[in-house]
This record gives C-alpha cells, sequence and structure tokens, in this order.
C-alpha cells in the first residue's frame, strides 16, 4: 500500500479506505480512480479467502434431474467447501414467478456472486442484480446478454458423434432420450444424413420432466424394442438409467454388444459401471464447473476492487471412451 500512497500522491490510511471499501469516508472521485487505477497497474489484490469469507455463492436451476446437471451442482459444490463459501441452491422447476422470487432475494452485502445452469427468463432482474454482484451463467448459445458465460457446445457432441458412427460403418441409428439432448441430436442427425441416402436415423423423445427411473427404465427397453425391429446397429442414449434400459433389452434378445448392436450414452466413464462394452461420450462436467467456480472467483475480486472486466465467454471440450472399465454387480453375482 506505500507503493500506492507514493504514486497516487496520498496518505496510506486513504488507500486502505478506498481500497477496503469503506463507505464511510467520502473522497474525490478523482482520488478514487487514481488510487484503484495505481492498484490495478500494481497488481493489488486482497487476499482472495479474506474477500470471500462468509459470503454465500447462490446457484440457480431449472431442475436437476438431468444426470449432467448433478455432475456439475456436486462439482460446484466440492470447489466451494474448498473455499469454504457457502452454497445455496435454487430450483425453479421452470416457474418465472419462482425464478423472480430468487432474484428479488439476493441481497448483494451476503452473496459474493450467482452461477445459472440455465439462462435467466428474468433478464431486467437478473441485469439488476449484475450490477452489484457477478453472475457467470451456463449457456448452450453466445452472447446470453447477462454477465460472463461458460458455453456448453452442444453441437460438438453431436457432430463428434456422428463422426464416429460414420468410421465405424453404422448407417442405421436409433436415438433414444430425454427432451433436453434435443440440441445434441440435432447437431448429431444433420451431419449424420449428409453421409448418404441409406442413412437414417430414428429418434425418441421423453418430453414428461419428472419421471421415475424405474419408468424411464422401462420406457426405454420398449423404445429399444422399437427400434431393433427397424434393424439398428447402433442406439445412442442421453442418460446412463436409458443405456441400462437399452442394455436389459439386448441381452434378453440375445443381441451382441457391441458386434450386432452398439450402445453410446453420455457421463464419467470413471464413475459408470456396465456389463458390456460400451461407449462414452464424456463432456467433461467437472471442468465447467471449476471454470464457472473459478470465473465467479476472478469476477468476485475484480468488482470488489473496482477494476473493469470484459465478458468471457469459455468452451467445453467432449471426449472419447470405449471401454468395458467395471462390471455390473448383479452381473457378477
Amino acid at each position: 500500500m506505500t507503493q500506492i500512497a507514493q504514486i497516487s500522491g496520498v496518505s496510506k490510511a486513504t488507500v486502505s479506505l478506498i481500497l477496503n471499501g469503506n463507505k464511510e469516508n467520502a473522497f474525490a472521485p478523482d482520488t478514487v480512480k487514481k488510487v484503484l487505477e495505481t492498484a490495478s497497474v500494481l497488481g493489488y489484490r486482497k487476499n482472495k479467502e479474506q474477500l470471500f469469507e462468509n459470503k454465500e455463492i447462490w446457484i440457480l436451476a431449472e431442475a436437476l434431474y438431468r444426470e449432467e446437471q448433478l455432475r456439475l451442482f456436486q462439482s460446484l459444490q466440492i470447489m466451494a467447501q474448498k473455499r469454504a463459501c457457502p452454497m445455496l441452491l435454487y430450483i425453479t422447476s421452470f416457474s418465472p414467478q419462482r425464478e423472480q422470487w430468487f432474484w428479488d432475494h439476493i441481497n448483494p452485502k451476503n452473496v459474493l456472486g450467482v452461477i445459472c445452469l440455465m439462462p435467466p427468463r428474468k433478464i431486467d432482474s437478473a441485469r439488476n442484480i449484475a450490477e452489484k454482484i457477478p453472475i457467470v451463467t451456463l449457456v448452450s448459445q453466445k452472447n446470453h446478454p447477462i454477465g460472463d458465460q461458460v458455453l456448453i457446445n452442444y453441437s460438438q457432441s453431436g457432430a463428434m458423434l456422428a463422426h464416429y458412427l460414420i468410421a465405424q460403418g453404422h448407417r442405421c441409428i436409433g436415438w433414444i432420450g430425454l427432451r433436453s439432448s434435443k440440441p445434441v441430436y440435432a447437431a448429431f442427425s444433420e451431419l449424420f444424413s449428409q453421409t448418404g441416402k441409406d442413412s437414417l436415423v430414428l429418434n425418441e423423445f421423453l418430453e414428461d420432466d419428472y419421471i421415475s427411473s424405474r419408468e424411464l427404465w422401462q420406457w426405454s427397453t420398449q423404445i429399444a424394442a422399437k427400434m431393433q425391429s427397424r434393424g439398428t446397429t447402433a442406439i445412442i442414449c442421453s442418460s446412463t438409467v436409458i443405456a441400462y434400459g437399452v442394455i436389459d433389452y439386448l441381452k434378453s434378445r440375445k443381441v451382441a454388444i457391441p458386434e450386432q448392436c452398439a450402445v453410446l450414452t453420455f457421463g464419467d466413464p470413471q464413475l459408470q459401471r456396465f456389463s458390456v462394452p460400451i461407449t462414452i461420450v464424456d463432456q467433461h462436467e467437472d471442468l465447467a464447473a471449476k471454470t464457472l467456480f473459478e470465473l465467479l472467483m476472478d469476477r468476485s475480486a475484480a468488482v470488489y476492487h473496482r477494476i473493469p472486466a470484459g465478458v468471457s465467454t469459455v468452451e467445453y471440450v467432449c471426449d472419447f471412451t470405449e471401454e468395458n472399465l467395471f462390471p455390473l454387480i448383479d452381473e457378477a453375482e
């Protein structure tokens, strides 16, 4: 602080009050600006642990019924615990009124920042909060109007799947998924259909957001039967539960996996357990969560020190894994 005071031409006490955001002492705008600019040039930062002490992180989500959302939230929880930051999860259940309540009850004095696992619908309310504390949002399209964003490029997942299956020689593919997988499917279908007139993509989407795992499993076995009757050589499943249903059906019909019909799903290869070799698309939700969290931390420090920062857009990277890592316990028995 001594160097900042000397360059700014003010006392060390004045520098301390300005950098610590003391609002009880009024300083000339030019003085505040000069001190902050000097601090920024010299790379001054207050210890982040002190900045964020006793501050809450609020998480906004429409629902956590999708596996990828759960993995994201769990990763965020782990990082918040390491920083000793309390975390509050608020689920809107797709209700605009509930989302409005969320924005209305944020107290910028107690809340470090907001992580949105879905683009806010109440744009004006969110923008009002973004003027006081940082908001970082998980988006599927660029140029979201509020705060920083981490871009989940669903089209990349779809394109990777299409290239992979084309290289394997598949021409009749089935897609069984929740409605949340439609963006990935759209990219996949568009590219796969370009391979030739003999290419065929069958799809079935479940529109019910609150179906139980048992019901989802039963539904997926029925759809797998329908797709097998059409001659599919590969079935893409948007969730682990759907994959279990498809595998159970294929095994009951003595269909060899993957020789006669390949099964593909999304998730973390290190956590999923299947009794047969399948292809897993790892969308790296842990990396997306880390990016969201660290972006929020950096923006919170910048807001505290009144350092202007541009909007950041970060893209995640997919990966493929094809192996049988863990046999199912009941299969071993």
